[in-house]
């Protein structure tokens, strides 16, 4: 029991100058609760357990805070930071989804194939509903067209027709106000008539005369002087009344021209035409979105569902461009200051041969929780992140490609008196 004490104390010892200087105090801490503990569980007697912890302590001293860290604040090698990232694509990761409720009825790609832009991707069982409703409402609307031009036919005939009524209501009129002036004209001549048949009946008394003109001439004369404006009056009348009759006509070929109208444009204003297109409208967008395409250039990633399977909230598939890729690194927000754009970076796991190089791009603004977990189960976790985003040079962007989302151990080349500078402020 004692040699394994003596072992423990020894092993401790010598590695006490690696602790101190990759620890830190809270890890010292840590070691001597490690072997008290050991010794604990060994059952030592009380006089042997408080030899081992006097000579630990001997070791690590009473007070950590009294013990300096033997770090090479002095003397610092290192230039390179290190930290957990992660590959991914320089655009981003696609998730391609659809409506929940549908139904997948043909993959039309699949993983790692290269696709173009606007490539059919799936083929949903809405797609074929949507494109039977579509067609439907297209021969519908070609339907009411089709009725629309007979309607416009019917209305624009029904326009010429009041015009010719129109135009020759005119010409009657034109005509019976001519007659109406001609007979209007022979009003003079009755006058002369009747002033003709006066002279005769005065003719007819005078002693003088009375033996040249007989009374039976004089009621000759009166008789057909009296026809004759019987006749006139008659005629005069049936002019009036005919361009009466012509006006009327004109003014009822006018109504109906303006009902030929009001119906034409009626028809244009009812016609089931512009509900159909707007109907049709929002079929083709509904079909073009149970149509999946490619939205851009790019690989399939994964693909999460099969033929017959209905679609839910979560994607479909992923994509993305892999012909650029990047690095996410989650720096301490301690270390973050000693990061500048620029610097090379290199990327390493046990995934691929060799090292992934690249160089800082982007610094981000946003401090969080770090997402990836460290490896080292000594390490500290409980710090603050900065992204960093590093772009992969292009002669390592085709092995970076192989494996998005890979973890990764970066390492970030920086200035070694900087580094320097930033463990001596460190507390």
């Amino acid at each position: 029991m004692e040699n394994r004490i003596s072992f423990l104390l020894s092993e401790f010892s010598g590695q006490d100058d690696q602790a101190e200087n990759a620890l830190g105090r809270s890890r010292i801490m840590s070691h001597r609760e490690k072997y008290v503990s050991l010794l604990a569980k060994a059952g030592l007697a009380a006089g042997s357990l408080c030899v081992a912890i006097g000579l630990l302590l001997a070791v690590v001293g009473c007070d950590p805070k009294d013990q300096p860290i033997r770090a090479a604040k002095s003397d610092i090698r290192q230039s390179s930071l290190r930290a957990q990232g992660k590959l991914v694509p320089a655009r981003g990761v696609i998730q391609i989804a659809a409506l929940p409720g549908d139904r997948v009825v043909e993959l039309l790609v699949s993983e790692g194939q290269a696709v173009r832009k606007d490539q059919p991707l799936v083929r949903l069982q809405s797609e074929e509903l949507r494109q039977r409703e579509l067609e439907l409402a297209i021969q519908k609307r070609d339907e009411a067209l089709q009725q629309l031009d007979a309607k416009r036919r019917e209305s624009e005939i029904a326009i010429d027709v009041a015009e010719l009524e129109k135009d020759q209501a005119k010409m009657q009129l034109e005509q019976a106000e001519a007659q109406l002036r001609v007979i209007q004209g022979q009003e003079s001549l009755m006058a002369e008539a009747r002033q003709q048949v006066e002279r005769w009946v005065q003719l007819s008394k005078d002693e003088r005369t009375k033996g040249m003109v007989g009374s039976l001439d004089v009621q000759q004369r009166r008789l057909e002087t009296e026809q004759n404006q019987a006749k006139f009056e008659q005629s005069l009348l049936m002019a009036e009344q005919a361009v009466a009759l012509a006006k009327l006509a004109i003014r009822a070929a006018e109504k109906k021209l303006d009902a030929a109208k009001y119906s034409r444009d009626i028809v244009e204003e009812l016609a089931p035409t512009r509900s159909l297109d707007k109907q049709i409208e929002l079929l083709e967008r509904q079909s073009e979105a149970s149509r999946i395409f490619a939205p851009s250039a790019g690989t399939i990633l994964s693909i999460s569902i099969r033929p017959g399977e209905m679609v839910s909230q979560f994607p479909l598939m992923e994509m993305a461009d892999l012909t650029a890729m990047v690095c996410i690194a989650e720096v301490s927000d301690m270390q973050v200051r000693l990061v500048r754009e620029g610097q090379p970076v290199a990327m390493k796991s046990t995934a691929f041969d060799g090292a992934i190089q690249g160089t800082v791009e982007r610094i981000d603004r946003i401090v969080g929780t770090p997402e990836l977990k460290i490896p080292n189960p000594l390490a500290k976790s409980d710090f603050r992140a900065v992204p960093v985003r590093i772009r992969i040079a292009d002669s390592d962007a085709e092995a970076a490609s192989r494996l998005v989302r890979l973890q990764v151990d970066v390492d970030i080349e920086v200035d070694p008196s900087a580094m320097t500078s930033a463990f001596a402020e460190s507390p």
